[in-house]
């Protein structure tokens, strides 16, 4: 085998190639969606937990953006649109997830007796909490018709939603990255001055 052939088979057993997708983990407690690990948005992964509670509670006062991990409309709208593709999924009888959307979260509504919940993605305040802008993954109990939307609510930072029977909020964290152990540099350090050898001999020669 080639030392680059060898250094590449190095690569992907080590796990380092990019290539290969992370399956999404559904944290599931008791038949409920709680959350979820490794969610694909924008290229990157995210866990993610379904919470009751205010803003105020949930995000570091939320009283300016930087308290948010999506920070525009346009990166909570992609990370509300993947909690519907690659998470609010029906994934067996037991866990129907997007047939029955009371099953999600702290939804305190008895299945039949509401059509969609929603888990909102906060992307926006302001420092005197008078504004508060969230995109919204709403999912139906429809066939089809879950869709995602913004909404700006006026002083609601204090507003919780254990109060409401089909709304809760969306805590998203990056996933971090898992650094190579010591002994996988040894080896892929190896492998690379095994390949300059080579090169230096054909030279040489």
């Amino acid at each position: 085998m080639k030392i680059r052939s060898m250094l590449a088979v190095a690569l992907v057993s080590l796990g380092v190639s990019t290539t290969v997708a992370q399956a999404v983990t559904l944290h599931i407690v008791d038949g409920r969606l709680l959350g979820a690990s490794d969610v694909l948005v924008d290229g990157t992964y995210y866990d993610v937990q379904f919470k009751d509670g205010t803003c105020i509670e949930l995000f570091a006062n939320c009283d300016q953006v930087s308290d948010f991990t999506f920070q525009t409309m346009l990166a909570a709208t992609a990370a509300s649109q993947a909690l519907l593709d690659q998470v609010l999924l029906d994934i067996d009888p037991l866990h129907q997830f997007d047939t029955d959307v009371t099953l999600v979260g702290a939804i305190k509504a008895i299945s039949g007796d509401i059509s969609q919940m929603a888990i909102r993605t906060p992307f926006y305040t302001v420092a005197d909490r008078s504004v508060l802008d969230v995109m919204r993954a709403v999912n139906s109990v429809r066939a089809g018709a879950d869709y995602v939307d913004w909404r700006s609510f006026d002083g609601a930072h204090n507003s919780s939603t254990a109060v409401e029977i089909d709304e809760i909020y969306a805590v998203w964290a990056p996933v971090a990255a898992v650094p190579l152990p010591a002994g996988a540099w040894l080896l892929l350090s190896g492998l690379a001055g095994m390949a300059g050898l080579r090169r230096w001999k054909r030279h040489a020669a």
